[in-house]
Parts: C-alpha cells; structure tokens; sequence
C-alpha cells in the first residue's frame, strides 16, 4: 500500500513513527515534492492485530524479517517466501 500526495500525485514518503501512546500508533508520510503531510493514527485494538502478526511498522532498514503469517503459509503449504 501506497499513500500518493493528492496536490502534486507523488507517493508519500514515511516522515516519523510515533510510539505506540495508550495502544495507539501515529504514522507521518509527508511528500518529498510539495512538503504537504498526513497522519495516521490508529487504534488501540488495530495496533494490537498488527503487532500480533508479526509486522514490523517503520522506516525500511532493508532488512528481511519474516511475519508470523508467512511463516505459517510457507509452513502449511511449503511455499518458499524468499523465492
């Protein structure tokens, strides 16, 4: 998924994580070409799901670390993630 800046139609770029404040998590994408920004913030309890499974929320550190999820796919049906 993909934020595209509505002004200037440039996808967004990740500006900060905030930690997770009361269960909630805000994310700010800003655009590299016009400067606009957008928050997200979410709840308590998608916070939660999202963390369950295993996703990591932030900058790319270019690193590959596999969810929860997909290791349960390549488990049960022998797909290879990396392929």
């Amino acid at each position: 998924m993909k934020f595209l800046c509505v002004p200037c139609d440039s996808p967004m770029k990740l500006q900060s994580v905030g930690p997770p404040e009361r269960g909630s998590l805000s994310v700010v994408y800003s655009c590299p070409e016009c400067g606009y920004e957008m928050a997200m913030l979410t709840n308590a309890y998608e916070t939660q799901v999202v963390q369950s499974l295993g996703v990591r929320i932030g900058p790319d550190t270019g690193a590959v670390v596999p969810s929860k999820a997909g290791m349960r796919v390549s488990v049960l049906t022998g797909f290879n993630m990396k392929r």
